[in-house]
């Protein structure tokens, strides 16, 4: 379970809109498997900064007016609310690839070989030697 608070179309408006700092709103679901990949990195990054920005998470099978409003059409989905208005949603998610250290700094990970990638991602591997 996460540590991050939910919000929902009841209290979306007060904590979200009407808040004094930016606010990151995650999107998520129960059975979505990159949100639960995505959802310990985004409290790492709450914890980094939790003086200057509010993390939030939201469900959006409880509150699917909600994510149809601010147009989400995949999950998992970042959007950056700051003075009431919505940034662009941010849905790309590379796991493994980056983390953050300690210090809540964003460093680079090590790129996995091309056996690993191989087997990890045959289509994208097949897809990028046609290419060449």
């Amino acid at each position: 379970m996460s540590a991050l608070p939910n919000v929902s179309q009841a209290d979306f408006a007060t904590e979200v809109l009407q808040s004094d700092k930016p606010v990151l709103v995650d999107f998520w679901a129960e059975w979505c498997g990159p949100c639960r990949m995505l959802g310990p990195i985004v409290e790492k990054v709450a914890t980094a900064y939790a003086e200057k920005v509010k993390v939030v998470k939201l469900n959006t099978d409880e509150n699917p007016a909600l994510g149809g409003e601010y147009h989400v059409s995949g999950i998992p989905c970042l959007i950056l609310f700051k003075g009431g208005k919505a940034g662009g949603p941010h849905r790309r998610v590379r796991a493994g690839r980056y983390d953050l250290d300690d210090a809540g700094q964003a460093r680079r990970l090590r790129r996995p070989s091309k056996a690993t990638r191989a087997v990890a991602f045959p289509r994208c591997i097949a897809c990028w030697k046609r290419r060449r």
